[in-house]
């Protein structure tokens, strides 16, 4: 009885240990953040915050849906995969030169600082995205989620050595790079990328590249600016003891995002190639799981919004947040249920649709900001949230109507 109840845990743990290892590696990310807010005065938690979002725009430009673009447009083929991978990266390369090289014509309070967040961020966040289309083709999921754990619980043991000894912000962040090196190594070699790839054999590459990378790059550029401008206009234009509210919140709220991210990566190669009976029934079950644990997220940070700031950040100043932390948390969740028919629209050839529906929703946040200005950091929180169901709501209407669409077609042809 026992060794049976052993190995269906065994069993259920192996076939979701990549779900865990992204909410392990996502975790991790966001218990760095709480911890160095606990030691860091609020105006360097605000200044590191405000750098990684002036990261994250210029960043933008490395990976503009390049990921899903790799995966859907090479049909998860193995050696196109690869190859694409590798001209991506060295785009990547690029724009971090110049973006170095920029920065020194701006007055920036600490450019030694925001080089190196500019380097975490690439570490943390592009580099895996642009490398992940691999191990989703190939199905290796076993192999990055050890990669992940192994990252997650690297930069944990950074946080708390961090915590513990008081270190200063430049110093974190060079173990914090350190990390992402060896995390580079180890993505690249088991994935065999070679940076040169694409060098060698250009002239194959543009072949293989065809019009509906622009339909995937419009679509991030317009999703960049309903879901991060406000961000960036907290981290240029407020305050960086206010900058510091916003991004406490943001981080604790980001708890759905964490939780969507898994299910979002593992269930786009699960919708390729599937009919469309199977596709409605794959959305529904990650619909249902999504609105569930995303409705006692809410409730929770509803009851004890208040308590669990004051726990994390142990300053009473923190707890001015609560409302931006209850707005935040309601519209990552709904960005979340989007996903999921974003996905959809994506496998099913209609990504050039996104830049539409964000474009929409791209003017919506603009007009919001000038609308909330005056209400300090509640106003992007509401600008966030109105935007997040606008676009949602277009996702899901598109997608039904695709759904009948392609539900039609299939019983005519059977």
């Amino acid at each position: 009885m026992i060794k049976q109840l052993t190995d269906k845990v065994h069993n259920i743990l192996k076939s979701q240990l990549y779900t865990v290892s992204v909410y392990c590696r996502q975790m991790a990310g966001t218990l760095v953040i709480l911890l160095i807010a606990r030691y860091l005065s609020v105006h360097d938690f605000g200044l590191f915050s405000s750098y990684k979002s002036i990261a994250v725009f210029c960043l933008l430009f490395a990976n503009l849906d390049y990921d899903l673009y790799i995966l859907v447009s090479s049909k998860a083929n193995t050696h196109e995969v690869r190859l694409k991978i590798s001209l991506f990266l060295l785009n990547t390369f690029f724009i971090i030169s110049m973006v170095t090289l920029g920065s020194m014509f701006f007055d920036i309070e600490n450019h030694i600082l925001f080089l190196l967040v500019l380097l975490r961020t690439f570490f943390d966040t592009t580099f895996f995205c642009l490398v992940l289309p691999y191990f989703q083709a190939t199905k290796k999921f076993s192999t990055i989620a050890k990669i992940n754990i192994l990252y997650g619980l690297t930069i944990s043991a950074i946080a708390i050595y961090s915590y513990i000894n008081k270190l200063s912000l430049l110093h974190f962040l060079i173990l914090n790079i350190c990390a992402g090196i060896i995390n580079f190594i180890q993505c690249t070699y088991f994935s065999k990328i070679n940076f040169f790839m694409a060098l060698t054999k250009i002239k194959r590459f543009f072949q293989m590249l065809d019009k509906t990378i622009f339909s995937f790059m419009g679509s991030s550029i317009t999703s960049y600016i309903y879901t991060q401008i406000t961000a960036l206009y907290v981290a240029v234009f407020l305050l960086k003891e206010q900058a510091a509210l916003f991004f406490a919140a943001f981080t604790i709220s980001s708890i759905t995002s964490l939780f969507a991210a898994a299910r979002i990566q593992k269930m786009l190669p699960e919708l390729i190639n599937k009919n469309t009976k199977e596709q409605i029934r794959i959305i529904k079950k990650n619909c249902i799981v999504m609105i569930s644990v995303f409705g006692l997220i809410l409730l929770c940070f509803g009851l004890f919004g208040k308590y669990i700031l004051k726990l994390i950040y142990l300053k009473d100043y923190y707890q001015n947040a609560y409302l931006v932390l209850l707005i935040l948390t309601f519209a990552n969740a709904i960005v979340g249920l989007g996903r999921v028919f974003g996905n959809y629209i994506a496998v099913v050839g209609k990504q050039a649709m996104k830049i539409r529906f964000k474009f929409e929703t791209s003017i919506i946040s603009i007009l919001g900001l000038v609308c909330f200005h005056k209400f300090g950091i509640t106003g992007p929180a509401i600008v966030v949230a109105i935007s997040s169901i606008y676009n949602t709501m277009r996702y899901i209407l598109f997608s039904l109507k695709m759904i009948k669409i392609n539900l039609k077609k299939e019983t005519q042809s059977e």
